[in-house]
């Protein structure tokens, strides 16, 4: 980078926004607001891979509303922070398990609900990427538990109650 290279406004003026389409040097394409040579505002942008996003950036980074999808047909809509899925969003798995709730760093973290492709459901809390704190599953036979969870699984107080009333 040239030692004039930075994130200030050059003297001819403030930097202005500009829509643009490019294919970058690894491959990448972009088509869609910038600002200073990175993607700044609402664009898309497509790796050659296959994945896709399309929302908002700031400066380079997935930022704010967006949309991303991988070739396997899995997606996440929702909030984006700083490129990661962080905030409140909705991802649906190539299998069909969709989590709806909040992610910190692409990780559900918070509280969420899971409906798996069997047919299975959570709704409580997650850290980390794992059910983790107070939380319900439902089996699609019926049963579920109610109570606690560390890591995944169930522990701690809860209660079990099978589909036949027990």
């Amino acid at each position: 980078a040239h030692a004039d290279d930075d994130d200030e406004p050059d003297a001819a003026g403030p930097c202005h926004a500009y829509h643009a389409e490019r294919v970058l040097s690894n491959g990448d394409f972009y088509t869609g607001q910038w600002i200073d040579n990175f993607p700044h505002g609402h664009g898309k942008y497509l790796w050659p891979d296959g994945c896709m996003y399309v929302g908002e950036w700031y400066r380079g980074k997935t930022m704010g509303k967006g949309k991303f999808s991988w070739p396997s047909g899995a997606t996440y809509e929702g909030e984006f922070k700083t490129g990661y899925m962080d905030g409140r969003g909705t991802y649906t798995g190539s299998s069909g398990d969709t989590y709806r709730g909040y992610w910190v760093m692409n990780l559900k973290h918070g509280h969420g609900t899971k409906s798996f492709s069997n047919g299975d459901y959570y709704e409580g809390e997650w850290r980390r990427g794992l059910q983790d704190g107070q939380g319900r599953y439902q089996w699609k036979n019926g049963n579920h538990y109610i109570g606690q969870w560390r890591n995944g699984v169930m522990n701690g107080n809860g209660t079990m109650i099978w589909s036949n009333g027990n």
